[in-house]
């Protein structure tokens, strides 16, 4: 988790992708992050519908 009120961000490993997933205060996929750089992945973007 990080930031506060409305920028908080959760993180979720997903170990199948060896991924890490960010999702947004509601719960809402953003997309998916590199472990390195923090930087976002090109072609990982937000999945509609998913949440967690």
């Amino acid at each position: 988790m990080s930031g506060k009120g409305r920028t908080r961000q959760f993180y979720k490993y997903d170990d199948l992708h060896n991924e890490i997933e960010v999702y947004d205060r509601f719960g809402r996929h953003l997309g998916v992050i590199d472990a390195r750089t923090g930087d976002g992945v090109p072609g990982k973007g937000p999945i509609p519908g998913r949440s967690i």
